[in-house]
């Protein structure tokens, strides 16, 4: 009878070391920003490459143009920041770069901060054609997550890199708010 007890108390205890665990996991989880969440998920992309290279395809790439609702082997640099979003449940615009900056989103330079949004222009095509997140700020550099990219910076790359960028070399927006300094 007395071990049975001891017993019991053993499982208790282990059953509010669980719940105290998980309460402890749920609570930094919940005080974490949404700019950490997105860059949280966004890191974890860093190395998914297209399938074959070159192709707009693969597992991931597909779910991040699944998500953004356009067709499979599309450009993607936009779709994965979209389904980033999705992921902690955000409603961001789609696939189609330009439609991240719009004027009332669009920010100066000077306050260009984790979790914003840059854009490349191609003069070519006068408009904005590439998407990526901004990571980290440092003097007149950015460092950046972005699909759809290659280590020399290609706008049509075959996989999601971690990028440095000058900071004067791109246009800003945020849809990022919560958490922000």
């Amino acid at each position: 009878m007395a071990s049975r007890t001891k017993k019991a108390k053993i499982t208790m205890f282990h059953t509010l070391l669980i719940f105290c665990f998980l309460g402890l996991a749920c609570y930094a989880h919940c005080k974490e920003s949404q700019v950490d969440r997105f860059l949280r998920i966004a890191r974890l992309q860093i190395g998914v490459e297209e399938n074959p290279r070159g192709s707009n395809r693969g597992p991931e790439v597909d779910e991040y143009n699944r998500a953004a609702g356009v067709p499979l082997g599309s450009p993607w640099c936009a779709s994965v920041q979209h389904w980033t979003g999705k992921k902690i449940n955000l409603s961001l615009p789609g696939a189609y770069s330009p439609s991240w900056f719009p004027q009332r989103r669009r920010i100066p330079i000077d306050e260009v901060s984790a979790g914003d949004f840059g854009g490349v222009y191609n003069s070519k095509l006068q408009r904005i054609a590439h998407l990526v997140l901004i990571e980290k700020v440092e003097g007149n550099r950015v460092w950046t997550l972005e699909g759809n990219t290659d280590p020399l910076g290609s706008r049509e790359g075959y996989g999601y890199f971690r990028r440095v960028r000058l900071k004067n070399s791109l246009i800003y927006s945020r849809w990022l708010h919560e958490g922000r300094n």
